[in-house]
């Protein structure tokens, strides 16, 4: 049963304060624009499903919780899409930081 009253825009308002995070913080991780962050929680426009996914992941709730499904909060996504964000944040990373990931995972593994 989908919720009323909260929208998605307050949801993610909510969260991000939680996190003590900027709109502008918040666009960087997501590689967008703090305007179209703007608009989300101001309920003008909603992001595209690859987006409300990072931002279940980043947030460590369900796509359902943000979008008004389910009032649980609990993450239930499979480990993959954790994966899937990090190896997003690793291609941001300068050659040599990727190096030293890669001996740093070889050493644990």
């Amino acid at each position: 049963m989908i919720q009323t009253g909260i929208t998605f825009g307050n949801k993610l308002r909510e969260l991000r304060i939680e996190q003590n995070i900027s709109q502008v913080q918040l666009a960087e991780i997501l590689d967008t624009t703090s305007q179209a962050v703007s608009q989300w929680e101001l309920g003008k426009r909603m992001p595209n499903v690859k987006i409300i996914i990072l931002l279940a992941g980043h947030f460590n709730v369900t796509t359902d919780y943000l979008l008004g499904v389910s009032s649980e909060r609990e993450d239930t996504l499979p480990l993959g899409f954790e994966l899937e964000m990090l190896v997003q944040a690793c291609r941001k990373l300068p050659a040599e930081e990727i190096n030293k990931l890669t001996r740093v995972a070889e050493i644990i593994t």
